[in-house]
């Protein structure tokens, strides 16, 4: 029953859409049969204009193969109008058969990018490093171990599990990353870092070693936790890095789970970072963005380090802004003879070119300069 207030066009449409969207197969049902109700129609219409042999099956036969092939009309006779309702019928038939390869080949690319993405259990010859999540870090930490891994003798590859961000992309991404690194294989999967069944699916049973990378502590925790739990279920003891912003969290849990838990503090690790820098010449100075400069006459080399209190972007503007203040006297320590060397900390790429032609020396980025730590870390866990 029609409901009232409510037109047949609406009807319709909300129906075709229920159509629709359950699929492939489903469209080209509908799209087929909309075709064949075409071709009687129009089959009906042939069969009315005056030809010799203008009965109605024959008519409905031309009309479907001129639907179906396009060529067809050519080597067909007949009167004015009989060709020009074979021609109508044609230009429906070119459209169908565009439009129905294009909703199969689309049907194809969706299947084989769902099966991709549902992807299968991870089978390596040699141990692999599992990495739960992927942040602005991850790729960094994955060139320094892709580096370790082309002076090993044994390929390692490297898992990826990955739930918020689409499995595809992530895959090229590492991919270019990873270009120059021939001997390593990155193996990504969609899926969620604290689910038994994702980790079943990346052979945590197998892994050399557990890096979490989430983009919360909270996230982090879960990741542990459930990881912490089917080591256990499996009798296998695996060391996990977690990379955190506040180790009191953790705690607790590293003091109940009976498996080696490593925090990695990125604030903490970026002082020793550059404390170990600062120690590498005696005649080393360090200043953090946004502190006054002031710079002794027996300092050969500074270093001006990001700052972690404040946000990223103004970090880096800080930076760029001391190396400025710093200009003239670079200029007259140079004219004098005791040319001052100058290396920054920067925490994105595209600040380290403003940062030379600003009188840097050498820029390091803070990613870059926490990966090799946490690299390291695993390496030797």
């Amino acid at each position: 029953m029609k409901e009232e207030g409510i037109s047949f066009y609406h009807q319709a449409r909300y129906h075709l859409h229920n159509l629709l969207v359950r699929g492939t197969f489903a469209r080209i049902t509908a799209f087929t049969i909309v075709t064949v109700t075409l071709c009687l129609i129009l089959g009906f219409v042939l069969s009315l204009v005056p030809s010799p042999d203008g009965d109605l099956l024959t008519s409905i036969w031309n009309a479907t193969l001129c639907a179906l092939d396009g060529g067809t009309i050519a080597g067909m006779e007949g009167n004015a109008g009989q060709k020009a309702v074979l021609f109508i019928i044609t230009l429906f038939g070119i459209v169908f058969s565009s439009v129905l390869v294009g909703i199969i080949t689309t049907g194809i690319e969706e299947r084989l990018d769902d099966i991709a993405r549902e992807g299968s259990k991870v089978l390596e010859r040699w141990p692999h490093v599992l990495v739960l999540g992927c942040t602005s870090i991850t790729t960094e930490i994955l060139q320094n171990l892709a580096q370790n891994n082309e002076h090993s003798r044994h390929v390692e590859p490297i898992v990826v599990l990955e739930e918020t961000r689409d499995v595809m992309d992530v895959g090229k991404e590492l991919d270019f990353k990873l270009e120059a690194f021939s001997k390593t294989r990155t193996i990504c999967r969609q899926g969620c870092p604290y689910s038994k069944k994702d980790l079943s699916l990346c052979s945590i049973e197998r892994a050399r070693a557990i890096l979490v990378t989430a983009p919360s502590d909270e996230e982090a925790i879960k990741t542990v936790l459930v990881c912490v739990a089917l080591l256990q279920e499996l009798g296998r003891e695996i060391p996990l890095f977690v990379a955190c912003e506040r180790e009191e969290a953790f705690v607790s849990l590293q003091r109940e789970a009976d498996k080696p838990i490593y925090l990695i503090n990125p604030d903490r690790m970026l002082e020793r970072a550059v404390e170990a820098m600062r120690n590498e010449r005696p005649s080393t100075q360090s200043l953090v963005a946004g502190d006054r400069v002031e710079v002794a006459d027996q300092t050969n080399r500074l270093l001006i380090a990001a700052n972690d209190r404040m946000e990223r972007e103004a970090s880096d503007d800080l930076v760029i802004r001391s190396l400025l203040e710093l200009h003239p006297l670079c200029e007259r320590r140079r004219a004098e003879g005791n040319p001052l060397e100058i290396t920054c900390v920067l925490y994105f790429e595209k600040n380290v070119e403003p940062a030379k032609r600003a009188g840097a020396d050498e820029a390091v980025l803070v990613g870059r300069l926490l990966a090799g730590r946490i690299s390291d870390l695993i390496e030797h866990g």
